[in-house]
């Protein structure tokens, strides 16, 4: 008996509508779609095991061992049978389950309209299933033995299926690593598409220095908090840490795009507009680190949990890939290149810079800034649109001291300096010297 790949997609009926089906079921973490999947593949089990068992104990050569396999007193070489009955069944469950996941369920990965909520709930899904899959295998390995010899044969169907169940048979990872996929592309234009909804030009050229973080970014703060704070209480913590990852690193890319672009984008941007820049790159950073602190915890809810049950599951979240501020290295690199001249005592005049943005970006780590999204090529693109603020504009700023911000929009780097560092960085692009440099402090 097997289910064949027109079975697989004839149980769209069964499951109904698919997408209207991805919500979590009371008192579970996993949707009505995948209960139905379950109901649907437990019954598929156990008719496969009967047809597997049924057949063979109407062989000639099964007569004898049908009467002797798991009753008391059989020899061990009565077991043969058995388990060869064990093996057939759970190897056809295998291939019709298998033949499922790819033609039914893997296909709604791509149906019109998915949302980020119908994508995290297929990751969720897949993992609920997968930790099903050794049920549906002894129940077609048992119902096998039963039509076999009439007995349930509970000490071969264990051995059998755990021990094959130990190679972590998972049929429903590739949806899952499709669903966390999708997901992630979702959230990434989403996170993009927030951001370049604003006045660019205006951001990035304001009349005075911004003293808290932009609308746009705070409506991207919020958004990314309410999805990535669920992420954390669904998904498999890898695949959280992953999804926030890649929303970061959209932000970081979006957050300079106004500049980098080849075609279109802003035609300039002063100090006061990195100013603004480094108000929302901090309301970023404090989300990451939050971010950070939820993802690392050992509280997470396991996918297999209830939500609210408090499940160990913290394993899979690796410290070791570094902190999720990292994804934002490109927009921190950019404002340390343009606030390094106020490393010096000595502020820039008009008449010659003091070096110090093109020394940050000779030791700019270019590979580290291209993961995040702007390599070396983007950021020269992006110090050439740099413009100077006007004399009595910088005077205007002091005197109405902004805190911090006054003092980087008073010292602000000269053209001259930001244009060597244009230069420094194209070399880099293209292989060249304008000095070494190994990585930045990441900050």
């Amino acid at each position: 008996m097997e289910l064949s790949s027109n079975d697989a997609r004839a149980a769209h009926a069964a499951l109904g509508p698919a997408i209207e089906r991805l919500y979590p079921i009371d008192g579970a973490n996993y949707s009505a779609m995948a209960a139905d999947a379950d109901r649907l593949l437990t019954a598929f089990a156990s008719d496969v095991g009967t047809f597997v068992g049924g057949g063979a104990g109407n062989s000639k050569d099964s007569k004898d061992s049908k009467r002797r396999v798991g009753l008391p007193g059989a020899r061990r070489d009565d077991d043969a049978s058995a388990i060869e009955i064990v093996r057939a069944a759970r190897d056809a469950t295998r291939r019709g389950v298998d033949a499922f996941a790819r033609f039914t369920l893997e296909p709604v990965v791509s149906t019109r309209g998915l949302k980020e909520m119908h994508a995290m709930q297929l990751a969720t899904d897949a993992a609920h299933l997968n930790e099903r899959c050794v049920a549906w295998e002894r129940s077609a390995a048992s119902a096998a033995v039963a039509a076999f010899t009439g007995d349930d044969g509970g000490v071969v169907v264990a051995r059998e299926t755990t021990a094959d169940g130990n190679k972590k048979w998972a049929p429903f990872e590739s949806l899952a690593a499709s669903a966390t996929a999708t997901l992630n592309a979702i959230v990434a234009r989403r996170v993009d598409e927030l951001m370049t909804s604003s006045s660019a030009a205006a951001d990035w050229d304001p009349p005075s220095p911004p003293t808290t973080a932009s609308e746009t970014i705070s409506g991207v703060v919020v958004y990314l908090d309410g999805i990535l704070r669920f992420a954390s209480t669904s998904l498999p913590p890898a695949a959280a840490g992953a999804l926030a990852r890649a929303a970061l690193r959209a932000a970081s890319a979006s957050a300079l795009a106004p500049l980098t672009r080849v075609d279109g984008g802003v035609r300039k941007f002063t100090i006061f507009g990195v100013v603004g820049l480094t108000h929302d790159l901090e309301a970023l950073e404090s989300l990451a680190d939050a971010m950070q602190g939820i993802l690392s915890s050992a509280s997470i809810v396991s996918p297999t949990k209830k939500r609210g049950d408090a499940a160990g599951g913290g394993g899979g979240f690796a410290e070791g890939r570094g902190r999720l501020r990292d994804a934002l290295f490109a927009p921190r690199a950019f404002v340390e290149l343009m606030s390094s001249s106020n490393a010096s005592s000595s502020s820039s005049s008009s008449s010659g810079g003091n070096g110090e943005v093109a020394a940050v970006a000779s030791a700019l780590d270019v590979n580290e800034a291209a993961k995040a999204g702007v390599d070396a090529a983007a950021l020269a693109r992006a110090l050439e649109k740099y413009r100077e603020i006007s004399a009595a504009t910088k005077l205007m700023a002091m005197v109405d001291r902004f805190g911090g911000d006054s003092d980087l929009a008073g010292r602000a780097p000269t053209k001259r300096d930001v244009d060597a560092a244009v230069k420094v960085l194209r070399a880099r692009a293209s292989g060249g010297g304008g000095g070494g440099g190994g990585g930045a402090e990441k900050k």
